[in-house]
């Protein structure tokens, strides 16, 4: 079963038992960010062997079950759909798009996903119900 590792509070890596190659299990990395308002920003990654086994829509659950912050997005690159169905699996929305200068790219468009507080909200109640006793 995928696990994700606490590097600090906002960085996790992800582990793969099931996935070794030469010894490495570690397949990609997820991330909660600050962005604006009080809201977090999801990001994440997963090295290309590992894309398409649902490793990063796993490792996105988990981290979104400890979630605290009042609000979480999600972007993507315009096309680039497996990164789409990841937040799409786990509660977010499309919200819009855009646009953004990022120093190695240029200008690109970014699809602007969120996870709606009310939703959130009835998500923490279930995700508390999940917990193992301690």
């Amino acid at each position: 079963m995928s696990s994700v590792t606490a590097k600090d509070e906002s960085h996790r890596a992800i582990r793969c038992p099931e996935i070794q190659q030469a010894g490495h299990t570690l397949v990609g990395a997820v991330s909660e960010l600050p962005y604006q308002d009080g809201w977090h920003n999801m990001a994440y990654w997963v090295g290309e062997p590992y894309r398409g086994m649902g490793v990063c829509s796993l490792a996105l659950a988990a981290l979104m079950r400890s979630a605290s912050a009042p609000g979480y997005a999600g972007l993507c690159l315009i096309g680039n759909t497996p990164s789409a169905r990841v937040l799409v699996r786990n509660g977010f929305q499309l919200a819009g798009l855009l646009s953004r200068t990022w120093r190695d790219w240029g200008q690109v468009t970014l699809q602007a996903y969120v996870y709606p507080p009310a939703a959130l909200a009835a998500a923490r109640a279930e995700w508390a119900d999940l917990r193992p006793a301690d």
